[in-house]
């Protein structure tokens, strides 16, 4: 997790910088920028945890749990249902919507978070994923303390697995110890997947 976390370094800096990011955790937030940054935290989680979920077979042979981490584009829909029904309803049954995300409707954009297959390769995005629930209790913190409440009622994502976070985390550590941490050529693969995964998020998050 060490390594991970150092080759990574920079990149999940890179995240966090984006105005986007930046915007979040502002004071100032409104109640349309916060839906608007979760619609691309919808559209990211659902490329990512759909490319994670047809690759399970290679988790679930060795008797990983990690399928029960695939759930944080469900929270997502919950925030977006209770922040604008509206707007949810018309993502889902018109054939556009200003606020939905068009090219990602039926995935037809053909983003895809790495490349590759195999354990390793799945390990890496999925570090990306599950990292980001420690860095979302704190702004679950801060978004409590924006002026307007932009997320009331809106803030199942960011409460991640509640007071199991970090346990949850520990967890993944030790899996990741044990099936990577001696094979080098395994620990390059997550690596690289979690450094692409990274760039995919940049660029939802950080596009216009």
């Amino acid at each position: 997790m060490a390594r991970l976390k150092q080759a990574t370094a920079s990149w999940h800096d890179g995240l966090e910088a984006l105005p986007r990011m930046r915007r979040l955790v502002d004071p100032a937030l409104t109640r349309g920028e916060y839906l608007e940054i979760l619609w691309r935290f919808y559209r990211s989680h659902r490329i990512v945890e759909g490319h994670l979920r047809a690759r399970a077979g290679v988790w679930e042979v060795r008797g990983l749990d990690w399928s029960s981490r695939l759930g944080k584009t469900r929270w997502l829909e919950e925030d977006l249902r209770r922040l604008d029904p509206d707007a949810w309803e018309l993502f889902h049954d018109g054939p556009d919507s200003a606020l939905a995300i068009p090219a990602d409707r039926d995935g037809g954009d053909n983003l895809v978070p790495y490349q590759g297959d195999g354990l390793a390769h799945a390990a890496g995005c999925l570090y990306v994923l599950e990292g980001a629930t420690l860095g979302s209790r704190v702004i679950l913190g801060l978004l409590g303390r924006a002026r307007e409440r932009p997320a009331e009622g809106a803030t199942r994502f960011f409460q991640g697995y509640g007071p199991r976070t970090g346990e949850r985390w520990a967890a993944l550590g030790r899996d990741l110890q044990t099936h990577l941490g001696q094979d080098e050529e395994a620990l390059t693969q997550a690596l690289t997947t979690a450094r692409e995964t990274y760039a995919l998020l940049g660029v939802i998050l950080g596009g216009r």
